[in-house]
Parts: C-alpha cells; sequence; structure tokens
C-alpha cells in the first residue's frame, strides 16, 4: 500500500508541475491555499498526540517551523499569480506590490 502512495505522490507532483507550466495563475492560487491549509493545521493540529505534545517547551520551534514553511508558500504562490497575470494585471498588481517600498526608499534617501 505504501508503494501506491509514493507512486501517487510523485503523480500528483508531474500533474502539478504541468499545471504550473500550463497557467501559473491557477498554479499560484493552488500554492496560496495549500499554504492557508498548512498555517491552519499548524496551530490547530488534527490529532490527540499533537494536542498533547504541544505542552512540551520545544512545541513553539514546530510551530514557527510550520507557521514559516506556510508563509514561505503564500510568498511562492503570489510570485506564480504575478508571473501567470497579463501586462494589464501585472501593471496594477506591480503597484499594489511594488510601489509602497519604492516610495518608502525614495522618501527615505531624500536629503533635508
Amino acid at each position: 500500500m505504501e508503494t501506491f502512495f509514493v507512486v501517487a505522490a510523485i503523480g500528483t507532483a508531474l500533474f502539478f508541475y504541468w499545471i504550473r507550466c500550463q497557467t501559473r495563475l491557477w498554479y499560484g492560487v493552488i500554492e496560496i491555499a495549500v499554504a492557508v491549509l498548512i498555517i491552519f493545521l499548524t496551530f490547530y493540529p488534527q490529532t490527540n498526540y499533537l494536542l498533547i505534545a504541544q505542552s512540551s517547551q520545544w512545541s513553539w520551534l514546530s510551530r514557527a517551523a510550520g507557521a514559516l514553511a506556510g508563509i514561505y508558500v503564500i510568498v511562492r504562490g503570489l510570485d506564480n499569480i504575478e508571473n501567470g497575470l497579463g501586462e494589464r494585471a501585472r501593471d496594477r498588481w506591480r503597484q499594489l506590490f511594488y510601489a509602497p517600498i519604492r516610495s518608502w526608499f525614495s522618501l527615505s534617501n531624500r536629503r533635508p
């Protein structure tokens, strides 16, 4: 049975790579959905063992790792969405995400 799951996981990975090659926009949306699920399961584990283990002095480390993994996947998803947008939508996207950073740095570089 384990062999089936290994082959299914590899097949699923290939399928998602095919989706990414075909349409990065939808792949990015799927990535963000998976990231939200990762973050949710990090803070609301679904097994009794994980709920008991939360009292460990190292439980914060596993939660931080799960949260950081989810954050990383969200960033990758946003990058794939940006790459999958059309030119006009990408311009609006860049105004939303790039402009505030540019204006922040341009204000801090001004001389009195």
